[in-house]
C-alpha cells in the first residue's frame, strides 16, 4: 500500500503543478498530465498481479476455457484505456472528443464479449432443456 500512497502524492503534485502550468503552458501541462497517467497505470499493474493469479486459480477450479479468462481481460483493458483516453481529451478541452472515446471504448467491449454472450445463451439453454 506504501506505493499506492506514493503515486496519490505523485497524482496531487502533477495537479498542483499542472494547474500552476496550465496558465503559461499548456501543452507542458498536458504532457504532465498524459506522463503521470501512464505511471499510475504501471503501478496499477503492479497490484494487478496477484488478482491476474487468482483469476488463474478461479480458470482451474471452474474449468472455464482460457479464451473467457483472456475476453475478461482485453475487455478490463479497453474499459481503462478508453475511460484514461476520454479523460485526456476533455482535460484537454474536447470533452466531445473524451466522450466519443469512451463510447468506443463501450462499443468495443461489447464486440469482445460476444463470445461470453453466447456462451451464456448456450448454457440457458441447456438448463432449460433439462428440465
Amino acid at each position: 500500500m506504501e506505493l499506492f500512497w506514493k503515486a496519490a502524492a505523485g497524482v496531487l503534485m502533477a495537479v498542483i503543478l499542472g494547474l500552476v502550468l496550465g496558465k503559461q503552458e499548456k501543452d507542458i501541462s498536458l504532457m504532465l498530465s498524459m506522463a503521470v497517467c501512464a505511471m499510475a497505470a504501471i503501478i496499477a499493474l503492479s497490484y494487478l498481479e496477484p488478482v491476474l493469479d487468482m483469476l488463474r486459480q478461479m480458470e482451474k477450479l471452474g474449468s472455464l476455457g482460457g479464451d473467457m479468462l483472456s475476453v475478461l481481460l482485453k475487455a478490463v483493458g479497453i474499459g481503462l484505456v478508453a475511460e484514461i483516453a476520454g479523460m485526456v481529451c476533455a482535460d484537454a478541452g474536447n470533452a466531445a472528443l473524451g466522450k466519443t472515446m469512451q463510447m468506443l471504448g463501450t462499443a468495443a467491449v461489447l464486440w469482445l464479449s460476444i463470445p461470453i454472450f453466447n456462451a451464456f445463451l448456450m448454457l440457458i439453454q441447456q438448463i432449460l432443456g433439462e428440465i
